[in-house]
């Protein structure tokens, strides 16, 4: 928690403690607003683990506003201003993340940069969902708000894709696993290698799996499915109904600023997002578990 200060900013100018009683509940809110602000921080910048219940306090917090402003301007700020705000951050955010600007770093501590160079394909299509959902209830987007869910609507599915293909990639370190590509996908099971280039094939081998998987289509799920079930062991769900529907409805976003083929606009409200992020959250955690079982019964390299 911060420590009280002797000066605030009004309007850029410092005010004393003094003169800060003095100032019109207005004012006052406005002071106390930009120390709020300066000290604290919106947690959707925090990395998010539903796993570790949620937002990951790196920063400090959770700090609820009213407690951080009454300790702060209690005795004197109008309690009126201090309420007003308070509902109104109250309303933006349940609880406060500290202001990273304030943060020092600490090569022992965990920093945001770690989380994401360490995080889980699954932990980044969580914390891209959570930040769908959030806008989606954002109630200040006014006439804009079909517009914007039309957008998150969309964006459900390129994290989707994101996550498909990254999770797919991550595996591809795996000797063992990047032969069972090799061997069973159809592009490269069929490619033909005269006798004279094998050398030069087999040494080029990384960048060739690696131009064959930036040529996947990942919301192809007929495709992708037989790829993680060849290569990976693991089987999609046999029920992506909402799903594929969603990738239809996102082509027509995408392609046709929302209409389908017969000209007709469509509309996706937060009950359609919610319901496609829920079928996105469960393909993950499918394939997640899967892999888990996969690994504890894979036999370490070398072993008999």
């Amino acid at each position: 928690m911060p420590k009280r200060t002797r000066t605030y900013l009004f309007d850029g100018e410092p005010v004393s403690a003094t003169a800060f009683k003095r100032l019109s509940k207005e004012k006052q809110i406005g002071v106390m607003r930009d120390w709020f602000f300066s000290n604290f921080s919106d947690p959707n910048i925090l990395p998010y683990d539903s796993s570790e219940g949620g937002f990951q306090w790196i920063w400090g917090g959770p700090f609820d506003a009213a407690d951080e402003l009454d300790s702060e301007f209690g005795g004197i700020a109008k309690q009126g201003a201090i309420d007003s705000l308070s509902s109104e951050l109250a309303d933006e955010n349940p609880e406060w993340s500290g202001n990273p600007d304030l943060y020092e770093p600490d090569e022992n501590e965990f920093s945001f940069q770690d989380f994401l160079r360490v995080a889980s394909k699954r932990d980044v299509l969580f914390s891209s969902l959570y930040e769908i959902e959030d806008t989606v209830g954002n109630t200040g987007l006014g006439t804009s708000q079909a517009f914007i869910h039309m957008l998150l609507f969309a964006n459900v599915i390129t994290a989707m894709e994101a996550y498909l293909s990254d999770k797919f990639k991550e595996r591809m370190s795996d000797a063992a696993v990047r032969q069972k590509f090799i061997e069973t996908y159809p592009k490269l099971k069929e490619m033909k290698v005269p006798l004279s280039a094998v050398s030069a094939t087999a040494a080029s081998l990384d960048r060739i799996v690696a131009n064959s998987l930036s040529d996947v289509v990942w919301h192809r799920l007929d495709k992708v499915a037989e790829m993680y079930s060849n290569t990976l062991g693991v089987t999609l769900p046999p029920d992506l109904t909402v799903i594929n529907k969603a990738i239809a409805d996102r082509h027509d976003i995408v392609h046709r600023n929302g209409l389908n083929k017969d000209g007709v606009k469509g509309t996706w409200d937060a009950a359609a997002i919610s319901a496609v992020i829920g079928a996105v959250k469960a393909l993950a955690e499918n394939i997640e578990r899967q892999l888990t079982v996969n690994d504890r019964h894979t036999p370490p390299p070398g072993s008999p």
